[in-house]
């Protein structure tokens, strides 16, 4: 049985997130593509400029947890994918950040 827990003391162990460190601005970046919902994708997309690399690998990496090939992934992403797939909202968050 998989365990899912988030005791953030122990995961950062002491260590603060700060964004303008180009170290934590990408991590934080990549994780919220690959594990966020829809909210908090969209939030973080405003702290970036549209032609900023967001996280390791860009936006592409917001569709590498549903493209994983597990059932499980593509069920919970379903709604999210949808989401950004949209004609009207790939074109507004998406493409801008194709390039970058």
């Amino acid at each position: 049985e998989e365990e899912l827990w988030n005791d953030f003391s122990v995961l950062h162990q002491g260590e603060d997130t700060d964004l303008e460190k180009p170290e934590h601005r990408d991590r934080f970046g990549e994780k919220v593509l690959r594990y966020g919902g829809v909210d908090l994708v969209l939030r973080t997309l405003a702290l970036y400029r549209p032609h900023e690399r967001v996280g390791y690998r860009g936006v592409v990496s917001l569709f590498t947890e549903p493209l994983q090939g597990r059932t499980r992934s593509i069920i919970h992403y379903a709604a999210r994918t949808e989401f950004f797939l949209k004609r009207e909202n790939f074109s507004r968050y998406i493409q801008p950040r194709l390039g970058a």
